[in-house]
């Protein structure tokens, strides 16, 4: 009680609350001001926020230093792994793969790179599909005015265009038009 001067070691306690000031080697600071400059913390547990965290770098997995969550730029975040940049995502909401450069303007939202072979896996169920749709509008038909999808239970490929259905190339290689007619054969 009072205001005794109190020298200690070290204090474990559990739903402690402090107020006021703190004074480390002969600075004297507000309680709030002293927690947002502390160096290092190490917290054995859970670590829950009322609000942001601020970091000013990366986040760091524990015994992996080669994973790590960054933050190299004003609006970019990026993911690396085995110490290299995996995934970025910039100020403009590109997600790049494998490059820090987007690719051609009229296709820059989504680039992947890689300096062998590079290319996209779109893995669907054997009875299902594998699509990629080009849309204009968030219902109806032009959710898929142009696409391309493989139906895996008869091995399919087709194109579309108007939502529309244009060409198939069924599984013995035959071209089909819109109109179910083959107009090409593989052997024919």
């Amino acid at each position: 009680t009072g205001t005794p001067n109190i020298t200690v070691g070290t204090v474990t306690g559990t739903d402690a609350t402090f107020s006021g000031n703190l004074t480390v080697n002969g600075t004297t600071t507000t309680i709030d001001t002293a927690v947002t400059a502390v160096d290092s913390l190490a917290v054995d547990g859970n670590i829950t926020a009322g609000g942001d965290v601020n970091i000013a770098d990366k986040i760091v997995h524990t015994g992996d230093t080669a994973t790590a969550i960054r933050f190299p730029a004003e609006g970019t975040f990026t993911v690396e792994t085995g110490g290299s940049e995996s995934i970025r995502i910039n100020s403009s909401g590109r997600l790049l793969l494998g490059t820090t450069t987007e690719g051609e303007p009229n296709a820059d939202n989504l680039t992947v790179a890689d300096s062998g072979n590079c290319g996209i896996t779109i893995r669907s169920g054997s009875s299902s599909f594998g699509a990629i749709y080009f849309s204009d509008t968030t219902s109806g038909g032009g959710e898929y005015d142009g696409y391309i999808d493989y139906n895996h239970s008869n091995s399919n490929l087709r194109f579309g265009t108007g939502a529309t259905t244009r060409l198939t190339i069924d599984s013995t290689g035959d071209l089909i038009q819109a109109s179910n007619t083959s107009f090409w054969q593989k052997n024919g």
